[in-house]
């Protein structure tokens, strides 16, 4: 079954969405240089950035850095972007929310330290 959005070709296997190529707006969930100067790698680190002094001020609250996290997470996807990462046959695959709060929540822990 196909499906065309954002340029992006889905392809169903194994009842996974997996994608020829990332889009401009996507996340990249692994290591690499290709990860690193994606668009919407590039596009995460800013959004990071923006919020990384409110995560640092909300340091004892974990309801408000829940809300930075969803924020941030909430942009990517009003964007027309996703969390996605690689197959083993070099495709994409969406992670799931819980992945996706871990990997914000990091970025997030790693940018202000």
């Amino acid at each position: 079954r196909h499906k065309k959005e954002n340029s992006k070709k889905h392809i169903m296997t194994n009842n996974r969405h997996t994608m020829e190529q990332a889009g401009s707006f996507d996340v990249i969930c692994c290591k690499g240089s290709t990860a690193f100067y994606h668009d919407g790698n590039r596009k995460f680190r800013n959004l990071v950035d923006c919020h990384s002094s409110n995560y640092a001020e909300a340091s004892n609250n974990k309801m408000l850095k829940t809300q930075i996290v969803n924020t941030i997470i909430q942009s990517i996807f009003a964007s027309g972007g996703c969390f996605l990462t690689r197959t083993s046959d070099k495709k994409y695959v969406k992670i799931n929310m819980h992945k996706t709060k871990e990997k914000v929540g990091h970025a997030l822990r790693r940018a202000v330290a």
